[in-house]
């Protein structure tokens, strides 16, 4: 539960720069090319994005399960992490502007 909150506290910090780097132009010179200021290292997991203008920043983990257990619940929580992985895995400027 920890793990989805991290997560899904990660991505709202994520929506939030982004919205306010597009808002005061930090990226508008970029074109379709600007999520590629959205790091993602799979070598642990590591996402980043820089603000340029407000010169804010966010690097931090992101936390994902490969494995199963034989508890329904805990199986429903793990989905869930993922699901939150993913998204942040698959962020995307258009569903923000």
């Amino acid at each position: 539960e920890k793990a989805i909150e991290h997560n899904e506290t990660t991505m709202e910090k994520l929506i939030s720069l982004m919205k306010q780097a597009i808002n005061n132009g930090c990226y508008q010179n970029y074109g379709d090319s600007w999520p590629n200021e959205v790091q993602f290292a799979e070598n642990g997991n590591i996402v980043g994005f820089h603000n340029c203008i407000a010169g804010t920043i966010i690097i931090t983990n992101i936390v994902n399960v490969s494995k199963k257990s034989k508890d329904a619940q805990i199986n429903s929580l793990i989905k869930k992490l993922n699901k939150s992985y993913d998204s942040i895995r698959n962020i995307k400027m258009k569903n923000y502007v």
